[in-house]
């Protein structure tokens, strides 16, 4: 067409702004290629239509170089790559940090590509175009009548069209499924990734939904009434399902579940405290909660698994001074690079009850040896590195305290000296430390919210049940202290208590600690 070139700059300028929005989105160009070769191939002939599709994809991807300037001039948070050169901003585009070459791996497989990879993606489709389950039902089907018939209306009136919409969405399935290679029982659904081979579906759906109102129109002025009205309702019903079968599980004007649990992570925490987190879901709402809300800024959040970037505890280090660090990257890089022998690491425990969280009566010793060693191989991560070197530049100045997700076997050599507190592990110098329940009692009851955990009537998803399950360690920790000072009818009110407002039947825990929670409070003859 004489205006190709203006579509083409057009269409290269979206890919540009989409790579902003996800660097894998860029799987669909082969598919727009192929569509341009077998609607108008001429088109990839034309110097202006080519050079309009350069000149837009460059301004396009150039919105990415703002984060040159914001990445130099920001103190956010949110500095895990921190591309504030251009050759920093090329390692955040091809995800050195991760192994680099934007992770294409293609072969060996992780798991078979029909019966997993491909059957995951067919299995999303599912969900969205054709259901029965649910509160739409019979109703979920609707979308995949209106797809088959989008697709004969579409055949009826150019083949053509209808071949290369066809080939489009099948070349987006297959290098979709082709590029992420999931392993098998991955832990995170991927339906966030198929979402551009949904929208190409939908496109189906919604020549579907024409072809019904023409249809509805052309048996109107046929006076065929009643045929008329049963499919207009039907095109109608199309919308109207999808609203019916997604509003409950997508409204989110009464969850609080995230912005509950950040909160209450915050509120627990000792004054000054060192905070190490280890996933997405316990450091990005903790993160938001502090940053934009306000909650505990004293609190420096350290997540495991970024402090492997090498030089991100240094850019730590420039938003607050005095965090206790005192190795160089290349010292830190050094230290990662040989194999590690067993090193002892001997900490003077100050002679102060309230610095170091001992209660009278406990022991305190004059100090601390412990056996630093990797988690796994012979070589320490960088993340470990790191920690070994705040816990030996720290001198007990600040509380060093660990999420309770990541159980405490994320404290590695220093799991023996953690201590449950409620949402976290914190690190005192008393082997096997007995717990608080004083601070537990006033962590579980006066310093948290858990709105909508007992509501039965509001839709609990995976994550936030997950979430509110860990709730429950601080919980187990409270019970077998009731029950190590002989107070069995204290467990009982503790455990109904927090019962009443986390529900075992709504998180639904693991077996084993359901069963540690259900018969916590049993004396021992009971037991017997």
């Amino acid at each position: 067409a004489p205006d190709a070139w203006r579509w083409v700059g057009l269409l290269g300028q979206l890919f540009g702004l989409d790579f902003s929005v996800h660097r894998t989105n860029a799987l669909l160009i082969p598919g727009a290629l192929v569509w341009i070769v077998m609607r108008r191939p001429r088109t990839l002939r034309d110097p202006s239509a080519i050079l309009a599709g350069i000149i837009g994809l460059v301004a396009g991807l150039a919105v990415q170089l703002l984060l040159i300037p914001i990445a130099a001039f920001s103190r956010s948070s949110l500095d895990f790559n921190h591309p504030s050169t251009f050759s920093e901003f090329w390692d955040y585009v091809t995800i050195k940090q991760l192994g680099g070459s934007f992770l294409l791996q293609l072969f060996p497989r992780k798991s078979p590509i029909w019966s997993v990879q491909a059957r995951d993606l067919l299995q999303v489709l599912g969900d969205n175009f054709l259901h029965l389950h649910g509160s739409a039902g019979a109703l979920g089907l609707l979308p995949a009548v209106a797809v088959i018939a989008g697709f004969i209306a579409v055949w009826r009136g150019n083949r053509r069209l209808a071949v290369a919409l066809t080939v489009l969405l099948v070349t987006q399935a297959a290098l979709t499924v082709l590029y992420f290679n999931i392993p098998p029982n991955y832990f995170r659904t991927f339906d966030r990734h198929y979402l551009p081979v949904c929208v190409t579906m939908a496109l189906l759906m919604v020549c579907g939904v024409a072809a019904a109102t023409r249809a509805a129109e052309a048996l109107r002025r046929r006076r065929h009434r009643m045929a008329a009205v049963v499919i207009a309702g039907l095109a109608v019903l199309l919308p109207a399902s999808q609203l019916v079968g997604n509003w409950r599980t997508q409204d989110a004007s009464r969850r609080f579940f995230a912005q509950d649990y950040a909160s209450n992570a915050l509120r627990q925490l000792p004054p000054n405290a060192i905070y190490f987190t280890v996933g997405d879901n316990d450091t990005f709402p903790v993160m938001y909660m502090q940053s934009v809300e306000g909650v505990r800024p004293d609190v420096t959040i350290i997540n495991l698994s970024v402090a492997n970037i090498p030089d991100w505890p240094d850019r730590l280090r420039q938003r607050d001074p005095t965090l206790p660090m005192s190795l160089s990257v290349a010292e830190r890089t050094a230290a990662t690079a040989k194999v590690w022998m067993d090193t002892v690491l001997r900490l003077a425990v100050p002679d102060n009850r309230e610095q170091v969280a001992v209660a009278t009566g406990t022991p305190l010793p004059a100090s601390l040896t412990v056996a630093v060693t990797p988690r796994d191989g012979t070589h320490m991560l960088p993340a470990e590195v790191v920690l070994l070197d705040i816990v030996r530049t720290n001198e007990w100045r600040r509380p060093l305290t660990f999420a309770i997700t990541g159980t405490r076997s994320a404290m590695e050599w220093l799991a023996p000296y953690g201590r449950a507190e409620g949402l976290y592990f914190r690190f005192v110098p008393v082997r096997d430390p007995p717990s608080d329940p004083a601070l537990l009692r006033a962590h579980l009851f006066d310093d948290a919210t858990y709105r909508g955990y007992a509501d039965a009537a509001l839709p609990l998803d995976d994550v936030s049940r997950t979430m509110g399950v860990q709730y429950y360690a601080g919980l187990q920790a409270l019970l077998e202290s009731d029950m190590s000072r002989g107070d069995p009818s204290l467990c009982l009110a503790d455990r109904q208590r927090l019962l009443a407002m986390l529900p075992l039947a709504r998180l639904d825990p693991p077996a084993e600690i359901r069963s540690s929670i259900e018969g916590a409070c049993l004396s021992a003859r009971s037991r017997d």
